[in-house]
């Protein structure tokens, strides 16, 4: 598995940002290729570091920047849930 904020150690990887997206919801946000790196190299930690709201905010510099991270995400939310609607059998 991933790690999701674990402080193991993984010299020859670095770490991997989650940014907290709503209260107590962290997503991968950079780092998706050093996951998949770790994976294959069969590493079974990544060294990762979670990012309050509060924190990540900060990296988004302009009204727009902000507007435009939200969005993003909030289509993330959406597509998440028709994948999961669409998994459901059909009811008769």
């Amino acid at each position: 598995s991933t790690a999701t904020g674990s402080n193991t150690a993984t010299t020859c990887h670095p770490s991997a940002p989650f940014a907290e997206i709503s209260p107590g919801q962290y997503n991968l946000i950079d780092g998706h290729h050093r996951v998949a790196k770790a994976l294959r190299h069969g590493l079974t930690t990544l060294n990762s570091y979670r990012l309050t709201v509060r924190q990540h905010i900060g990296f988004l510099i302009s009204k727009e920047a902000y507007l435009v991270y939200v969005e993003y995400w909030n289509g993330k939310v959406n597509q998440a849930i028709k994948v999961k609607k669409s998994a459901r059998p059909p009811t008769i």
